[in-house]
């Protein structure tokens, strides 16, 4: 349907794409009573944007399978290293979460499990913090930054809070805060829309 009232739209205004067009469309699609939509386009003779995310993430003593294939998912579509701290043998737990979190070459992938941290800064978050997202992205942007979460059942131990080199608030929620494989997500998603503005206003 969208094709339909999009494509002769697109003819009319002599924008033309095909298999092989550099052009990119977006289409944006809200519901609410009716669906709307609107489309704007991007003649980019680029290749595709690419971001560089220079983070290293480390998660501390996960108990399930399930955080760590989260983990293991958001870090191989983002390139990132990730680094599970733990003194416990989590060979179960892991070869399951590899199972559940199929299509990863982990030849390639950049995974340590240790009892030891990086000389790196160690960035936390809680909601404790006097520190929000604005006070975050004036250092995202630091090649040598370790982003640090705790189990998603007892967050960060206190030992490693005390090694933080510095901690952030996500969200205004206080009572039921983000879990820790979206609180990456959402720091992604902060580093990618901010350079996704830098990179169309130099277009």
């Amino acid at each position: 349907s969208l094709y339909k009232h999009i494509n002769p739209y697109l003819k009319h205004e002599n924008i033309l794409f095909n298999k092989d067009s550099k052009n990119i469309i977006y289409i944006e699609i809200k519901k609410d009573k009716n669906v709307y939509y609107r489309t704007f386009y991007s003649m980019i003779k680029k290749n595709n944007i690419n971001i560089n995310y220079p983070f290293t993430v480390i998660l501390e003593n996960p108990s399930l399978s399930s955080e760590i294939s989260d983990f293991l998912r958001l870090c191989h579509i983002f390139k990132l290293p990730l680094i599970i701290l733990t003194k416990e043998n989590i060979s179960g737990i892991l070869s399951k979460a590899k199972k559940q979190t199929k299509g990863i070459d982990y030849k390639n992938f950049n995974l340590q499990i240790t009892d030891k941290l990086p000389e790196l800064i160690l960035v936390g978050f809680t909601k404790h913090s006097d520190k929000n997202e604005k006070d975050l992205i004036k250092i995202l942007n630091n090649n040598n930054l370790a982003l640090v979460f705790g189990d998603e059942k007892y967050g960060l131990s206190q030992e490693l809070r005390y090694k933080l080199n510095c901690s952030f608030r996500l969200t205004p929620e206080t009572k039921k805060p983000l879990r820790a494989s979206h609180a990456l997500c959402y720091i992604l998603g902060i580093y990618t829309s901010r350079n996704l503005w830098l990179f169309f206003d130099n277009i």
